[in-house]
């Protein structure tokens, strides 16, 4: 018996999957490799983003079993795979990453469809659905920043006409006069970022730092009212209900 006879002594893997899917629950179909080439494994597809795959022999070590990961979908930010067939797991940078781990198991091919499925859900899915739902929710967010990212630079494009769009900021460039030539970049839903200034005449540069002098003073100023609000709060908890009282009268008076 050659090695691929053995390799598909009990079906390919797409056909065990096939036999496979019905005994996980609703929701779950198999699908063959896209390549079309046994040897590539099979597919389980499942609820709410769910995939696992399953390689038969070659990269088990033994041609009788099966060995079968959970996959987490492409990072939607530029569509790599987190985990494919080297088994490394991308993860989105930034604080909404999320530490998602690589989950696998092997089983025999030649037992019963059910006996299979059985051991995915006992061995396989409890932990890697709870890491690809991290995973999604992670998505979510990283998603949801990154369009909130693209208006706030919509918004300085808008400000700023002389400025070209970047991968994640702004960027322009006069060979004279004011504004010098520098950039933007935006971090994460857009909420903070940098900007450089460069080659521009002192006047454009004392201009910005005026500008940033009246911000932090405004700041200032709201931190001392906040202070003092809290102060008076702190001073009315304090007081007993006769104190209060003689207030209320005292300002009734007025």
């Amino acid at each position: 018996m050659t090695t691929r006879d053995a390799l598909n002594a009990h079906g390919t893997t797409a056909e065990i999957f096939a036999r496979v899917a019905p005994f996980l629950g609703d929701g779950w179909t198999a699908r063959p490799h896209p390549d079309g080439e046994p040897s590539m494994g099979g597919y389980l597809d499942g609820p709410d983003g769910a995939t696992l795959h399953a390689y038969g022999g070659y990269q088990a070590g033994r041609t009788d079993r099966l060995a079968i990961t959970g996959y987490y979908p492409d990072d939607p930010t530029d569509g790599r795979a987190r985990v494919g067939g080297s088994g490394c797991p991308w993860l989105n940078p930034g604080p909404d990453a999320y530490q998602a781990r690589r989950h696998s198991i092997t089983v025999r091919k030649d037992r019963t469809p059910e006996a299979i499925a059985r051991e995915i859900h006992r061995r396989l899915l409890p932990d890697y659905l709870a890491d690809l739902a991290g995973v999604l929710e992670a998505d979510r967010r990283t998603v949801a920043a990154a369009g909130l990212q693209a208006d706030r630079l919509a918004e300085l494009g808008d400000v700023f006409k002389l400025t070209r769009p970047q991968a994640d900021g702004l960027s322009w460039y006069t060979s004279q006069g004011a504004t010098g030539y520098g950039d933007v970049r935006l971090y994460s839903d857009g909420s903070q970022g940098s900007l450089e200034l460069k080659s521009a005449p002192f006047a454009t540069i004392r201009a910005v730092l005026v500008t940033l002098a009246a911000v932090r003073e405004a700041e200032l100023a709201e931190e001392q009212a906040e202070m003092i609000r809290r102060a008076e709060t702190d001073e009315l908890e304090a007081m007993g209900s006769d104190d209060l009282k003689a207030a209320a009268e005292w300002l009734d008076r007025q």
